[in-house]
């Protein structure tokens, strides 16, 4: 019987997340993870593959771990202007929880392109993508029952209010006033859906 690791691999993974999500890729050193993950080069090696292969790992967990909040506040959402709004104050939360480095490591790593090959980089717009989408769908849902118009643009809405969550997420890892943003998260519901809603609250 092959011997088992001692270590778990997810808590590797999220050990790896936070080190890629507060240094970047590029300033991500093989030092630096062997420190953070507890464990040596060939292990990390033999588990993950190369520095490349193991960012793509952290960018699933990524999604797994804490994107997932994203879909749960969609989701668990009573309408369409619920589901935008909890959207905003979802990002809010993840851009200012304390056991996060702060920003999210998707938007900033599209933001550092540069250092990612063609493979990451399909990941990364994926990722985005397909947050995007999950919005759009839950904005048709919408105007199916009959909380938005018939007319909604649908695509070009849901860009807008991604456009403005990533625009948050930026801003909120330049350090800009958590109290602010809060105030632009709690009017921007209003301000991008007021117009096709059937019966504004």
């Amino acid at each position: 019987m092959g011997r088992k690791k001692q270590f778990k691999k997810e808590e590797a993974l999220d050990a790896a997340m936070r080190v890629f999500w507060e240094k970047g890729y590029e300033a991500t050193s093989m030092q630096a993870l062997e420190d953070t993950m507890g464990l040596k080069r060939t292990s990390i090696y033999n588990t993950f593959g190369n520095k490349r292969a193991l960012f793509q790992s952290v960018l699933k967990h990524y999604v797994q771990t804490v994107l997932y909040h994203f879909d749960q506040a969609l989701n668990k959402a009573r309408d369409t202007e619920e589901a935008v709004d909890a959207l905003f104050h979802e990002t809010i939360a993840h851009n200012y929880n304390p056991k996060y480095p702060g920003g999210c490591l998707v938007v900033l790593s599209v933001l550092e392109s540069h250092q990612h090959d063609t493979g990451t980089y399909h990941m990364l717009e994926e990722i985005l993508q397909g947050m995007n989408q999950a919005l759009i769908t839950r904005l048709k849902q919408g105007v199916a029952e009959g909380e938005l118009t018939p007319d909604t643009p649908i695509q070009q809405l849901g860009e807008q209010i991604s456009a403005m969550l990533n625009g948050i997420t930026v801003m909120a890892k330049a350090r800009f006033s958590e109290a602010n943003l809060r105030k632009v998260a709690a009017s921007s519901t209003k301000t991008l859906l007021d117009t096709y809603l059937v019966s504004p609250k």
